[in-house]
């Protein structure tokens, strides 16, 4: 580490010297041109403006062939910031190739094929990231998912399959909101200027922000394991008694309120509702464990007592997934100041 004292130059000017190697090792000299990049309590030196560098990645279809290994590629890319991405073969792209990776860019948004030949497949990011703040992204991921739990609850509670094939049709919306998130974060580690933007303001606020999208997809996943289960209950034809059904529709609304309440924690940083969170969440699972017993008394066929523990089982990992949003809302909180936490540099 090179150690620099702060100079001043005229009246308003703060100057400080660069190390000697340093210049030398990159041919610089006076007045040559740096780009400086602010960081949260750093700023990088750069020889050459790298805000306007994109990046590319070149994926060789020969040494992995596999149709499926390189829809993963396409997709890791596209999570890492890539600004294009260019898959080649000399031999020639198979159409069973093309086709898993075309359908896997179904759920990257932004990324468009921008060039096919035989040979090669040549993809292009075309949505400017700094239009997009995470929290915008968080706060539609929170509208959707919540549509999905009403709706898949619906589909148990009423026996209707098109509300299960509604839920169907907003995971993937939802799966495409993660997968850009995920795309925000990593491209704001690479490019400070982007993080501001964006509102991403620490390098730990990129782990939670990750963390609590992933819960997000996690409980949009469990929306949609109740809807899909839904169908078997309903295929089953079974009578299910009157009382069950109202106190999972119960269940169902609390779980929503409370996953609600947690996003919207974490986004305002509103510290009484962090902790009703908290509060709320063993009262619900005591409710979720009485339930479970009674259906072993009020429903005689196994299969559907199995059916409705299962969504009961969902129900219990989506308050898991809203705990962990509670505990990411938490450890943000602490890192700004506020009437009950202060920090201060010892």
């Amino acid at each position: 580490m090179h150690v620099r004292k702060l100079q001043r130059l005229g009246t308003t000017t703060i100057v400080v010297s660069l190390p000697r190697k340093w210049v030398k090792e990159r041919g610089l000299k006076q007045g040559d041109v740096v780009y400086i990049e602010e960081g949260i309590d750093s700023i990088t030196l750069h020889t050459s403006n790298k805000a306007k560098q994109s990046l590319r990645v070149t994926i060789n279809a020969e040494l992995e062939p596999n149709p499926e290994s390189l829809a993963r590629l396409v997709t890791a890319s596209y999570l890492q910031g890539y600004d294009e991405v260019r898959v080649v073969s000399q031999s020639g792209l198979l159409q069973e190739q093309i086709d898993e990776i075309l359908a896997a860019l179904e759920r990257l948004p932004g990324f468009e094929v921008l060039e096919q030949t035989p040979n090669q497949l040549t993809i292009q990011g075309i949505v400017d990231p700094a239009r997009f703040t995470v929290d915008s992204i968080i706060k539609r991921m929170q509208v959707m998912i919540s549509a999905m739990i009403s709706a898949s609850i619906d589909a148990v509670i009423e026996g209707m399959p098109e509300k299960a094939a509604e839920v169907s049709r907003v995971e993937t919306k939802v799966d495409e909101l993660y997968f850009l998130v995920v795309r925000q974060l990593l491209l704001s580690i690479r490019n400070p200027s982007l993080a501001k933007l964006i509102g991403i303001d620490s390098v730990p606020a990129v782990t939670g922000y990750r963390m609590v999208s992933k819960s997000l997809e996690e409980i949009g996943d469990y929306a949609l394991a109740i809807s899909r289960e839904s169908l078997n209950i309903k295929r089953r034809g079974r009578s299910i008694d009157r009382e069950i059904l109202a106190q999972i529709m119960t269940i169902g609304e609390e779980v929503s309120t409370i996953f609600g309440r947690a996003v919207n924690a974490f986004l305002t940083l509103d510290f009484k509702l962090i902790s009703s969170v908290f509060q709320e969440i063993p009262t619900l699972s005591e409710k979720i464990v009485k339930l479970e017993a009674e259906l072993l008394e009020k429903i005689k066929d196994p299969q559907t007592v199995i059916s409705f523990r299962l969504v009961l089982r969902y129900i219990s990992e989506m308050l898991d997934q809203c705990r962990i949003i509670a505990e990411v809302a938490v450890n943000k909180f602490v890192r700004i100041d506020s009437k009950i936490c202060v920090t201060e540099v010892l």
